[in-house]
This record gives C-alpha cells, structure tokens and sequence, in this order.
C-alpha cells in the first residue's frame, strides 16, 4: 500500500527532488524530470509453524522504476540506481507497523526506452521475508 512504499523511499529525503509517481494517482511526467514509479506486489504467505499463535512467513516484493527523459543523458539514473542499491542491500531489515522485514534479494533490468515516450527506466526489484504471528 502507499503508507508502505512512502516509508520505503522515505530515505531519498527531499521529495521535490525525486517526485514520485504513485500507482492510481494523476501525475504528469511530462512536467518533471528524473522520477520514481514504485510498486508494491502483496505479499504471499504460508504457515511455518503449528498452532493458534503460530507463524507464518509472508514473501513479496517491492519494484521502483527509476525514469529519466532520454535527452538528460541517464547521469541523474545512473545515481539514484546506485544509492538504491546501496541502500537496499541483501540482508537488511527495517520495521513497519511494528513488523520486521528483510530484504532477502535484489535485481536490476538494464536501461530501457519507454515504448510511449521519450523517456529511459531502469527497473530495481527489491524481495523480502517477514515472520508474521498468526492472529488466533
């Protein structure tokens, strides 16, 4: 959900910076520059444990598009593609709604034109594992 994606990119600070195009909302891409598209898939989960207060672990991933105009040159991409990955390394954990997550995997695609319109992406996944406790 967005309050989720918000706290995910809440690291790049200054939004006016990086104006994001949220999923459902109107933006116009043709009024800014370099931009962020992120998405979240829900998240699947399977019982890892037995009994009323058991465990289940949720699997899912989170997805933000990095687009750039093709006449700036993809140096501003290049940037906000490396602090990403740097940011979300394997292995690393951050809590929301006093739940802990992990960042299990990561891939990057390769630069590619936007079919409708002047514009590169680079797509950055980002896979993570929570233990969830099963409500009763």
């Amino acid at each position: 959900d967005r309050a989720l994606t918000q706290s995910l990119l809440g690291w790049l600070g200054d939004p006016a910076q990086y104006p994001v195009a949220w999923p459902g909302v109107s933006f116009d891409p043709d009024a800014v520059g370099v931009y962020l598209e992120p998405s979240i898939v829900p998240a699947s989960t399977k019982p890892v444990t037995l009994g009323d207060n058991g465990q289940d672990e949720a699997l899912g991933y989170f997805q933000i598009d990095v687009v750039e105009p093709i006449v700036t040159g993809g140096g501003a991409t290049d940037t906000i593609v490396s602090a990403l990955l740097q940011y979300y390394v394997n292995g690393k954990g951050f809590a929301y709604n006093s739940q802990s997550v992990q960042i299990i995997r990561r891939s990057r695609s390769s630069q590619r034109k936007d079919p409708n319109a002047a514009r590169n992406r680079v797509a950055l996944t980002f896979y993570w594992r929570a233990n969830l406790i099963r409500p009763l």
